[in-house]
């Protein structure tokens, strides 16, 4: 599900027919693992989104938001900053295609000592953790007039 939007992917199109809501103003993929929270475009790091300097005050807000829970820092940035180039990414589609102006992709606890076996023990304290980053964001999004 992760890249497979029909956004700088190739020539494919989307083979279902999809309704979108026009009131969509946020949206956060959340996945597992890396500690991140990114913001478009995974494509290309050569163009800033129309949106970008939002985009960036709300996820510093939002990276600060968690680190309050529990201590656990989120970096920020660009998805292709912060990872790597990935043409035809949910985040990229959701903003550029669906217009969904505060688009995020969340990458949780850890950075790498479990990955993707994330000890039962920190199962409350990321849900608690991605619950401040939510609401964070709702907030943050909820008073804007974009």
């Amino acid at each position: 599900m992760n890249r497979n939007w029909g956004y700088q992917w190739k020539n494919s199109s989307d083979p279902c027919h999809h309704c979108a809501t026009p009131n969509i103003r946020g949206f956060i993929d959340l996945r597992s693992y890396g500690q991140l929270l990114m913001y478009p475009f995974a494509h290309t790091c050569s163009v800033l989104p129309a949106h970008a300097e939002d985009l960036i005050e709300a996820a510093l807000g939002a990276s600060k938001a968690t680190k309050e829970v529990h201590g656990t820092k989120m970096r920020t940035g660009a998805a292709c900053e912060l990872l790597y180039h990935a043409p035809g990414s949910v985040l990229d589609w959701a903003y550029a295609t669906a217009g969904i102006s505060f688009s995020y992709s969340v990458a949780l606890r850890d950075t790498g000592t479990y990955g993707f076996l994330l000890p039962t023990r920190w199962i409350r304290p990321v849900g608690e953790e991605t619950g401040a980053l939510i609401e964070y964001l709702a907030n943050w999004i909820f008073k804007r007039k974009l």
